[in-house]
């Protein structure tokens, strides 16, 4: 968790369920920042990556009887 919050790539952190335990959402410029990104998570173990190709919508707000949370 340290790592994640020293790294500016790392915008979200999240704990999951399942194969794996955490699910981070890194924002790059370039692939090749990316690629440098994952060469430094080296001493985490294993992970893979998804890369995001269109976002038709983000942020999508909850509603909970009448209220938006």
């Amino acid at each position: 968790m340290d790592f994640c919050k020293q790294s500016p790539e790392v915008t979200d952190l999240y704990r999951i369920s399942g194969e794996y335990n955490y699910m981070l959402k890194v924002v790059t410029e370039t692939t090749e920042e990316l690629v440098a990104f994952s060469e430094r998570t080296g001493d985490f173990g294993y992970f893979y990556t998804q890369i995001v190709l269109t976002a038709p919508f983000e942020k999508k707000m909850l509603m909970v009887e009448d209220k938006i949370i």
